[in-house]
């Protein structure tokens, strides 16, 4: 607490209302914030504010109140929901996640069951699952019933596998869906950067994209990310060309249908009836050659083109 009468009523939203008024900054991205800061007043007063990211890092910890009594945290379950409740009504595409321990001692069976159905109707985004390890000088340390590491193994290794089913899951809804991404770094030609709600995006380019916001059309889906390879307003591949010349880049949109002359991997630019295939090759739906090789695939619109002959 502030000793300073001006700033001990100054809130995280005020301090986040301040910075969204800035000129240059695109983005706010919250780090880890403690779940009862998430009031229906903030939550009202955030979603005003256009440059803040939607991802939120709740750290719940435990799935199981007993679990959370003992760790001394200061909300319920049902407090918890409650938060869960108030962001996904204000985004629609906010994305959650969070920080769960295992073996905490005394977490019985029982209690670990109570944690386990929470997360799958709670379905984070992401988890991030840590067995408990005894710490010297902590009441915890010397707390009875300690939990043995296999028992804790095997808790994670569940938390692991529930939070991975999440992630895919929720990766591959984004599949043919357009999202502008921030990419950060580049390595071997991929470069690699977030949505506004923290989902990894790999992209495959001869371009820089550091530090760059672009606008990209999901291609596949994997557990660690989505890949997007070409941009929304284009028919082409990224960085191809175009027959009437247009550079794929700028998202131009060619008229001239049919194969095209080049572009990223030496695939074929896409057809302008916008049949937005990506991958080895097949036979479009309207007889046309969607790129090089063979192979069945079905493209974003839910086509099937069977494979090339």
């Amino acid at each position: 607490m502030s000793k300073d009468p001006e700033l001990q009523n100054y809130k995280l939203i005020d301090l986040l209302e301040e910075i969204n008024s800035i000129n240059g900054i695109q983005r706010i991205r919250l780090g880890s914030i403690e779940p009862l800061l998430i009031t229906e007043e903030f939550v009202e007063r955030l979603k005003k504010l256009e440059k803040i990211c939607h991802h939120f890092h709740l750290s719940l910890q435990s799935g199981c109140d007993e679990t959370l009594k003992r760790m001394n945290r200061r909300y319920t379950t049902e407090q918890f929901k409650e938060i869960v409740r108030l962001l996904r009504n204000a985004y629609d595409d906010v994305n959650l996640t969070t920080d769960v321990i295992v073996g905490f001692p005394g977490e019985t069976d029982e209690e670990f069951s109570k944690t386990y159905k929470f997360l799958e109707e709670i379905k984070f985004y992401k988890m991030h699952i840590f067995k408990y390890s005894p710490r010297k000088g902590t009441k915890a340390a010397v707390m009875p019933n300690q939990i043995s590491g296999d028992i804790k193994e095997e808790r994670s290794r569940k938390l692991i596998e529930l939070s991975d089913k999440n992630e895919i899951e929720y990766n591959e809804s984004y599949i043919g869906k357009n999202v502008e991404v921030l990419f950060e770094e580049e390595k071997d030609g991929i470069f690699k950067g977030h949505t506004q709600n923290y989902i990894m995006v790999y992209c495959e380019l001869n371009k820089n994209l550091e530090n760059q916001v672009i606008s990209v059309r999901c291609e596949k889906a994997e557990q660690a990310a989505v890949y997007r390879q070409y941009f929304p307003l284009c028919t082409g591949w990224i960085g191809g060309i175009c027959p009437d010349g247009t550079d794929a880049l700028r998202g131009g949109v060619s008229a001239h249908p049919g194969p095209g002359g080049g572009g990223a991997a030496g695939a074929d630019y896409l057809h302008a009836e916008r049949c937005h295939y990506f991958g080895t090759g097949g036979l479009c739906s309207g007889g046309r050659s969607d790129g090089p090789g063979a192979g069945d695939h079905l493209c974003p619109l839910g086509r099937n083109h069977g494979p090339l002959s």
